[in-house]
């Protein structure tokens, strides 16, 4: 019976694509092969991602009633549907003339089987939730946040539809490599497929050894060949938070008015100013919601926090050690007292403890399957610092080692060392991650501070 379903599928595929004088490559056979409900294809540059994509809307519009192509903005589909258009006009299910041609906005086009096929931006989400589609094609979808992947995915739920997801890896961290990755092991829902560029013989007919293949290996770094090229994400080795996930550590966890807010803050000016707004539930800390910006003072942050929801609700907190500093201006500690009447802890955080205790919460507790804290996706600042995601500030990015020195890179760690200062503040301890005794705590608060260092080194080298 299974065979007989896949031959007759194979026969249909077949049928419309020698209609379209369409022959796919024995990459995108595979593709167009795949029975998971979500596929991944990532693409190399000019590997014709598009294309593929286009042709698996196509093959779904016969047996649909409303497909989505969906993307960051609008216009990031416009290719993807321009290429639907011209194949079911060569197929005859669309009406000569019935195609829009608006340069802005959605677009929405009937095919005479009465299937809707149109566009959607994630810029415009209240567009997303309203009817459930029957297929979902997302264009460039690692240029999406993880919080826009999961609006479009949980629209297909409904109708128990299914989707691909094409795109050219922006860089190797966040969500749409990890579902790469995941989508390469044994996942009874997800499966994620490689177009390497020299897979286009159309554009590189030497294939592999196509010159100009051969010449973007010389001008590349071998990571950004895999990562642009061969379509394998290829992230540094030096990332600070590897246990950060999300599918683990990421979800709609909004501020609960009921519950106290505690803040973590980082100042900084030129880099960005970093403020995570903190609930304890059921014993576990939530990132409820985030301030992250450039450019701005503390007495600017301050009217930024009250302008929240959750910001006359704070009863604690902890700054940066250095926000007692005077810069000729008032301590950033100094105007939370004066502006807010919150005294804020500002402790000296010893830095490999503190990425340690940051660690230890973001593990798996094996015993449980879950995490110590989780994180609204609307903090991004800290998500995009743990790997999981593109920065909302320009210049931003992963908080990494050097990968040949193993030194701490001081870069894009605001959010993430603001949440170990409040780590270290609330709990006072730094943790191991020791599997058979999970949730151990050391207790450094005996040990002279010239020695903290080494002790650490040499109780986190004897478990």
């Amino acid at each position: 019976m299974v065979t007989e379903t896949r031959d007759r599928e194979k026969l249909y595929r077949e049928t419309i694509f020698k209609a379209l004088k369409y022959r796919p490559t024995e990459a995108q056979v595979a593709i167009f092969e795949d029975e998971h409900r979500v596929e991944l294809v990532a693409g190399g540059w000019r590997a014709g991602k598009s294309h593929t994509g286009a042709k698996k809307a196509v093959l779904k519009v016969p047996r649909s009633q409303l497909i989505w192509l969906g993307g960051k903005t609008y216009n990031t589909s416009r290719t993807e549907f321009e290429y639907v258009m011209a194949d079911l006009l060569r197929l005859g299910l669309i009406v000569p003339g019935k195609v829009p041609t608006n340069k802005e906005g959605p677009l929405v086009a009937r095919a005479i089987n009465g299937c809707v096929i149109e566009t959607k931006s994630a810029d415009d989400p209240q567009k997303i939730g309203q009817v459930a589609p029957d297929f979902i094609l997302l264009c460039e979808a690692a240029q999406l946040d993880y919080d826009s992947f999961l609006r479009f995915r949980g629209r297909l739920l409904e109708r128990d539809g299914q989707m691909t997801m094409t795109g050219t890896f922006e860089d190797s961290f966040g969500w749409y490599p990890e579902y790469f990755n995941r989508g390469q092991g044994v996942d009874p829902e997800l499966k994620s497929f490689s177009l390497p560029s020299w897979s286009n013989t159309v554009v590189f007919p030497g294939g592999r050894q196509d010159p100009k293949i051969l010449s973007l290996e010389v001008e590349l770094s071998p990571d950004l060949f895999k990562q642009y090229c061969e379509a394998i994400p290829c992230p540094p080795s030096g990332l600070i938070t590897p246990e950060f996930d999300n599918r683990i550590h990421v979800g709609d966890y909004p501020y609960d008015p009921v519950i106290p807010v505690e803040i973590a803050v980082d100042p900084g000016y030129g880099g960005a100013y970093a403020v995570e707004a903190v609930q304890i539930k059921e014993s576990q800390p939530y990132l409820v919601d985030e301030i992250y910006e450039q450019g701005k003072t503390t007495e600017d942050i301050v009217k930024d926090i009250k302008r929240k929801p959750w910001g006359s609700k704070i009863r604690a907190g902890a700054i940066d050690v250095a926000g007692k500093q005077h810069q000729a201006m008032a301590a950033p500690i100094e105007v939370f007292q004066e502006k807010m009447g919150l005294y804020l802890d500002s402790r000296w955080v010893d830095v490999e403890g503190g990425i340690e205790l940051l660690r230890n919460f973001l593990s798996v507790n094996p015993l449980t399957g879950k995490p110590r804290m989780y994180v609204d996706s609307k903090c991004r600042g800290f998500i995009s610092e743990c790997g999981g995601g593109k920065s909302p500030l320009q210049g931003g990015g992963a908080w990494c080692r050097n990968v040949d020195t193993g030194v701490i890179v001081d870069k894009n760690n605001h959010a993430t060392k603001a949440f170990i200062y409040w780590l270290v503040s609330r709990y006072g301890y730094a943790a191991t991650r020791d599997n058979n005794d999970y949730g151990k705590l050391y207790d450094f608060s005996k040990i002279k501070r010239s020695g903290i260092r080494e002790e650490w080194l040499k109780r986190i080298k004897a478990r």
